[in-house]
């Protein structure tokens, strides 16, 4: 899918001069931008180490050395709770899918969605790896 693109607006004559004030408030909205993505950019990685903490390997997968990745579809609610977890890509295994449910399920909620990033809910996909390396 093509990438959206923005017209840009065409430059001003050199005889006008940009007002401190809009300079001010672009400069604001480029520092807010940041800040939001830095927040969500936190956000997820400690969501990622939450599942780590709570991902359930199956002993028996790990006695018969199965490895693999199971990709789960899921919502995070404003408040941190989880739902609608659906296996989004299957791992080739079961038992590797099954424990990927039950991992989060382990989890059952995560931190509320900081205001900042001004979201009701957040739909998300994510990998989970079951290696024995």
């Amino acid at each position: 899918m093509p990438k959206p693109t923005a017209s840009r607006p065409k430059a001003a004559p050199a005889s006008t001069a940009v007002s401190s004030a809009a300079a001010g408030g672009a400069a604001t909205r480029a520092d807010t931008r940041v800040a939001k993505a830095t927040i969500e950019q936190r956000y997820l990685s400690a969501l990622q180490q939450a599942i780590a903490r709570h991902r359930f390997y199956p002993k028996a997968a790990r006695q018969d050395g199965i490895e693999g990745t199971v990709t789960l579809s899921f919502v995070i609610e404003a408040d941190g709770r989880i739902t609608g977890v659906q296996i989004a890509s299957a791992s080739g295994s079961a038992l590797l899918d099954q424990a990927g449910l039950e991992t989060l399920a382990r989890l059952g909620r995560f931190r509320p969605i900081p205001p900042e990033l001004g979201r009701d809910r957040w739909p998300l996909r994510v990998p989970i790896r079951f290696g024995l390396r």
